[in-house]
């Protein structure tokens, strides 16, 4: 896809006209939006929104509209090249970290979470526990700096929130930072509600200026 135009590409094989509007917005976004606008954090005013799977996404709302520059959040709004570590926060916050740590702790390679979750021995816990730390320990300052008061997390991973959820709150709460968190119940569906808001014309007017600094 390097080089594409998505959008004449998408119209051509759609056979769209030229005269009808073509929108679209990336899939972090597209969630957080949806989250925001009909999803569990409709009633708050300052929202991160992540997602935990193959990579690891982010976005970070005002009034339901993102933000993507200024002092309060990172380029762009986006996390997964954030320093952590060894390394940055992708590489941490991916189902490759849990597969290549469970590896390195036992000897034994899963495909996934979810196996991990399902077949790993008692070992799996405490790789879920240091998950959840090390996110919280990451987020932390993340969620100072923009003030946010609801954090949603949707994606793969977030389906074994049970797992990790109990040290991430712990890591949050042991710093004193008060924010409401909630586990995405539209998951991928949220994408496609907030792809669709994008059809609101006095909503594309807000979002349209920062599109384009994407």
């Amino acid at each position: 896809m390097y080089g594409l135009n998505v959008g004449e590409k998408l119209r051509k094989i759609l056979n769209i006209s030229t005269d009808i509007p073509f929108r679209y917005l990336n899939d972090a976004l597209s969630f957080a939006v949806g989250e925001c606008w009909v999803g569990k954090a409709s009633c708050y005013k300052s929202v991160i929104a992540i997602t935990l799977g193959t990579g690891f996404g982010s976005a970070f709302l005002a009034d339901g509209v993102p933000v993507i520059e200024g002092d309060k959040v990172p380029e762009k709004g986006y996390v997964f090249h954030v320093p952590y570590q060894d390394g940055i926060a992708d590489d941490y916050f991916s189902t490759r970290w849990f597969i290549s740590e469970y590896k390195k702790r036992t000897g034994v390679k899963y495909k996934g979470v979810k196996e991990i979750a399902e077949k790993g021995t008692r070992e799996y816990q405490k790789l879920f526990d240091d998950f959840g730390t090390n996110l919280g320990n990451f987020m932390i300052p993340i969620i100072t700096q923009f003030g946010a008061n609801c954090l949603v997390i949707g994606g793969n991973i977030s389906g074994a929130y049970h797992l990790f959820g109990p040290s991430f709150k712990s890591s949050i709460e042991n710093d004193n930072v008060d924010i409401e968190i909630v586990i995405s119940e539209m998951m991928e569906l949220a994408a496609m509600v907030g792809s669709s808001r994008l059809l609101d014309d006095q909503f594309w007017a807000k979002i349209k200026p920062i599109i384009s600094k994407i």
